[in-house]
C-alpha cells in the first residue's frame, strides 16, 4: 500500500526509484518545505545491530555538504521502515539530456565531467565514494552546474544494487571491483570507472562494452578494453581520447587515482587543445604527461627517435655526438699511455739499442732517458750485471774525451789518477 505519510513528512507522486527503494516527492508539514524522500528496505534495520549502522551511515551522509551533492538532511525509522529525507533538486537529470540528445559536443562534455570531479572529490575527502554514478543520478541544474544523488547507506551498498542482481540502468556503470562486491569498490577509482563510462556515453552517443544483460557486460569486458572513443568519434580531440580511455581501463591501478587528478586531467586536455598541442608537439617537446597511456608513449618515442635519427643523418659525421666522444677517448687514453709509468722490462728494452749503440751521444741517451730512471725506481733490477758492464764502457769513453780535452788544451791534469792516465793513454 502506497503511503501518504512518513514522519513529519507528506509523501506525493514517485520521482523515481527501484524495486526494493522508491524515492518521492515529500513536504516536511512544520517546515513547510519541499524534500524527497528515499524508502529504503524494511530489512536493513531487521538485521542484528541493523537500527546502529543506519544511524551511522545517516550521520555520515550528512556530512556531504556540497553545492554539486544534494543535502541528506537526515534518517529514521517510522513503524518498520527506515527512510532518509534529502533535498529536493529541481532540474533535468544528466540521462534525460543524453536520451534526448544521443551525443554531446566534447566542450559539454568535459564541462560537466569537471563539476562532477568537484562533487566527487569532496565526497571522498569525507571517506565516501559514490560507488553506483550514472547519468540518472547526475542532475543539470537550470542555472548551470550539477548536483549529484544517489549517495546511500552503506548497508545497501553490500546487499542490494551490485554485481550481477543490478538493473541495466546501473550494471554497464558500475566498476570491476563493484561488480565483485570487492572493497576496494569503496575506493575513488570506482568511481572514476564510472566517470568514464558516462563520458564515453557522451562523446559516442553509446555505451563501451555491449551486453543486454549484467552478465553479458562482464563477459565482454573480459574479452578486451572498450574501443577508443576517436574510432567514432573523428572530431574528439586526442587528449580526451586518451583521458577516457585511462578511466576505462579494468585494472584499478591504472586508473587515475583521485576525482582532484582527473579534473586537473581534464584541464590540462582542455589547455592542450586550446594551445593546439597533438602528441607530435608534445614527443618533440620533449614532455611526457600524466595523460599519456602505454601505446600513446610507445607511439611518442617513436616519433622522437624519428626526429633525432633524422638530425643525426643531416649534420657532418665530424659533428655528431659519437665522433666528438671518440676523439675525446682517444685523446684522453693516448695522454694515459704517455704519462703511465714504464714498466723495469720496458725502460731496459728501450735502452738496450742505444746502449748497444757505437755512437756515444745515444749511450747518453740510453742512461739520461733510461738507467737513471731503471735504477731509481728498481735498484735490485734483474739487468744490473749488463747496466754495469754498460757503465764502465760509458766511464772509460768520457775518460778518454777528458785525456783528449788535456792534451788539446796543454791543461795540467788536476789529480794524480788524470796524469797517470794520460802518461798510459799516449
Amino acid at each position: 500500500m502506497q503511503l501518504s505519510r512518513i514522519g513529519p513528512i507528506a509523501l506525493e507522486e514517485p520521482l523515481g526509484g527501484t524495486a526494493d527503494s522508491n524515492v518521492l516527492r515529500g513536504v516536511h508539514l512544520e517546515r513547510n518545505k519541499g524534500m524527497a524522500v528515499k524508502l529504503l528496505p524494511r530489512h536493513m534495520i531487521n538485521r542484528p545491530m541493523g537500527g546502529d549502522y543506519f544511524a551511522a551511515d545517516v550521520k555520515t551522509l550528512q556530512k556531504l555538504v556540497h553545492p554539486g551533492i544534494a543535502r541528506i538532511y537526515g534518517g529514521a525509522v517510522d513503524n518498520g521502515q527506515p527512510y532518509l529525507a534529502m533535498e529536493l533538486v529541481e532540474g533535468e537529470s544528466f540521462r534525460c539530456l543524453l536520451d534526448r540528445r544521443e551525443r554531446l559536443p566534447w566542450e559539454t562534455t568535459v564541462d560537466i565531467a569537471e563539476s562532477i570531479c568537484e562533487a566527487l572529490d569532496f565526497a571522498h575527502k569525507v571517506k565516501l565514494a559514490h560507488q553506483r554514478l550514472t547519468p540518472s543520478r547526475v542532475m543539470l541544474l537550470p542555472g548551470g552546474g550539477v548536483k549529484l544523488l544517489g549517495f546511500d547507506c552503506q548497508m545497501t551498498d553490500k546487499d542490494e544494487v551490485v554485481g550481477l542482481r543490478s538493473p541495466m540502468t546501473v550494471a554497464p556503470y558500475l566498476s570491476p571491483e563493484a561488480f565483485r562486491g570487492k572493497p576496494s569498490a569503496a575506493l575513488p577509482t570506482s568511481d572514476m570507472f564510472s566517470l568514464g563510462v558516462i563520458m564515453y556515453e557522451c562523446l559516442t552517443g553509446k555505451l563501451p562494452w555491449k551486453g543486454g544483460t549484467p552478465a553479458e557486460v562482464v563477459q565482454a569486458r573480459r574479452e578486451g578494453p572498450a574501443p577508443r572513443v576517436s574510432a567514432t568519434v573523428l572530431e574528439c580531440p586526442v587528449w580526451l581520447d586518451v583521458l577516457v580511455s585511462k578511466l576505462l581501463d579494468t585494472k584499478r591501478g591504472i586508473r587515475l587515482a583521485t576525482a582532484d587528478a582527473t579534473r586537473r586531467a581534464i584541464v590540462d586536455a582542455r589547455r592542450k587543445v586550446a594551445a593546439g598541442m597533438g602528441a607530435a608537439q608534445q614527443a618533440y617537446a620533449g614532455k611526457q604527461g600524466a595523460l599519456t597511456v602505454d601505446a600513446d608513449r610507445k607511439e611518442i618515442s617513436r616519433i622522437r627517435r624519428r626526429q633525432v635519427t633524422r638530425q643525426r643523418d643531416d649534420s657532418p659525421f665530424y659533428e655528431q655526438a659519437w665522433f666528438l666522444a671518440a676523439c675525446l677517448l682517444a685523446v684522453v687514453g693516448f695522454g694515459a699511455w704517455v704519462m703511465w709509468p714504464k714498466s723495469e722490462d720496458a725502460l731496459f728494452a728501450a735502452a738496450a739499442p742505444l746502449m748497444a749503440s757505437e755512437k756515444p751521444v745515444d749511450w747518453r741517451q740510453a742512461k739520461d732517458d733510461y738507467l737513471e730512471e731503471l735504477l731509481t725506481r728498481f735498484p735490485d733490477t734483474k739487468y744490473k750485471s749488463e747496466i754495469e758492464k754498460f757503465e764502465d764502457r760509458y766511464a772509460i769513453h768520457r775518460a778518454e774525451q777528458d785525456v783528449k780535452n788535456i792534451d788539446r788544451r796543454s791543461r795540467t791534469p788536476q789529480s794524480e789518477a788524470e796524469r797517470l792516465y794520460a802518461e798510459g793513454f799516449r
